[in-house]
C-alpha cells in the first residue's frame, strides 16, 4: 500500500482527526468522535471521544473500519474510558459486510473499572478486500470510546510467520539418569543444566526445550510437564521440532471471558486474561490426563485450554 494514497483519501471524507502512528502507514489511531449513536440517542462527542450521557440508559454506537486492503494481519482494537463511578460491561461486535449482507460476527465483552481505562477489546486476523467493516458497541451511562487503533503487519500477509525464524527450539534428552543431589544435568547436545530444584531426571524423558526473546530457558518435559531451565551452558547442535509441534494463530479473538485462537483445523478455547496473540509461536502439552495447555515459546508462559473447536 503507498503511504501517501492512503490518508489523503480519508481527509477527503472528512476524518481529519487520524494520525498515522507508523513511519510506513500500517497504524492509526483514531478519535471516538468518528463513532455515532446507531439510534439517535443521546451521546456526548467531546475531545476524550463519543461518551455515553443518558443517565440510566445504555446505547448503541457503531464506527467504521480502517481497513488495509485484504491483509491477513489486521488488528482492530477499542480504547475503552469508564467516566462513572461503577463498573461497567461493554459489549462490541466486530461486523463485516459485502453488498447490504453480513458476512461475519465477532462478539467480545470487556469490564472496564471504574474511572479506568481499558485496551483489552482487539480483535486480530483478516478481511475480504471487497467488503466494508465496522464496529458496533453497547456503552453503559458514563462510559465511552475513547478512540480507536488499526494496524496491519504489512509487507508478508500470510499471517502466520515462520517458527524457525521466531525461536530457538531443540529436541534433546539427558546423557544419562540424574538424581536430587546431582548438581549439573547434561542434555545429548551439550546443554548444561544447574539442577537448582533438586529434581530427577530420566535418561527416557524428552525434552522440548527452547528459549524465550528475553532469553530465559524453558523445557516441555515428555509432552506432560513444563518447566523453567538454569542453563549453565547453551547446546552445541540443536535437533529442531517438527514443524507440527509449533503453530502460530492465524487469529485471536475476545469472546466474553474467554480468547479463541484460530488455528489449522479450528480453534482453541482459552481464559480472556492469557497473554496468547497472534504473534505468539506456540507448543503444546498434557499437564495431566484430560486438562491440554498451551505455552507460548516467544514468552515462556502458559495457558490451559478450555475447549478445542475443529472446523
Amino acid at each position: 500500500m503507498n503511504k501517501n494514497m492512503f490518508a489523503p483519501a480519508l481527509i477527503t471524507a472528512g476524518l481529519l482527526m487520524i494520525s498515522p502512528l507508523s513511519a510506513n502507514a500500517v497504524s492509526y489511531q483514531v478519535s471516538g468522535m468518528m463513532c455515532d449513536s446507531s439510534f439517535g440517542d443521546d451521546t456526548n462527542a467531546r475531545r476524550s471521544g463519543l461518551e455515553n450521557n443518558m443517565s440510566s440508559k445504555s446505547i448503541w454506537v457503531s464506527c467504521p473500519v480502517i481497513k488495509f486492503g485484504s491483509s491477513e494481519d489486521s488488528r482492530v482494537q477499542v480504547n475503552l474510558l469508564n467516566n462513572s463511578n461503577r463498573d461497567a460491561s461493554v459489549k462490541c461486535i466486530l461486523s463485516e459486510h459485502y453488498r447490504g449482507r453480513s458476512v461475519s460476527e465477532s462478539e467480545g465483552t470487556v469490564r472496564v473499572r471504574r474511572n479506568g481505562f481499558s485496551d483489552d477489546m482487539f480483535w486480530e486476523g483478516g478481511f475480504d478486500e471487497k467488503t466494508h467493516a465496522n464496529v458496533i458497541c453497547k456503552l453503559p451511562p458514563g462510559t465511552a470510546i475513547e478512540s480507536l487503533s488499526f494496524s496491519s503487519e504489512g509487507g508478508n500477509s500470510s499471517g502466520a510467520p515462520a517458527p524457525s525464524g521466531k525461536v530457538r527450539a531443540c529436541i534433546t534428552s539427558t546423557t544419562s539418569s540424574f538424581n536430587s543431589s546431582s548438581t549439573t544435568v547434561t542434555m545429548k547436545n551439550g546443554m548444561q543444566l544447574n539442577n537448582y530444584d533438586g529434581r530427577y531426571w530420566y535418561s527416557s524423558d524428552s525434552h522440548f526445550t527452547f528459549e524465550t526473546k528475553d532469553g530465559a530457558w524453558y523445557s516441555i518435559v515428555d509432552q506432560d510437564e513444563f518447566i523453567r531451565l538454569d542453563v549453565t551452558r547453551e547446546p552445541d547442535s540443536c535437533f529442531e521440532p517438527e514443524s507440527d509441534q509449533i503453530e502460530s494463530p492465524s487469529r485471536v479473538e475476545v469472546v466474553g471471558t474467554n480468547k479463541r485462537v484460530y488455528l489449522n483445523g479450528g480453534y482453541l478455547v482459552v481464559d480472556d486474561t492469557c497473554p496468547v496473540t497472534k504473534d505468539s509461536v506456540l507448543s503444546y502439552y498434557n499437564p495431566s490426563y484430560n486438562t491440554s495447555a498451551i505455552v507460548d515459546l516467544n514468552m515462556g508462559s502458559e495457558c490451559n485450554v478450555r475447549d478445542v473447536v475443529e472446523n
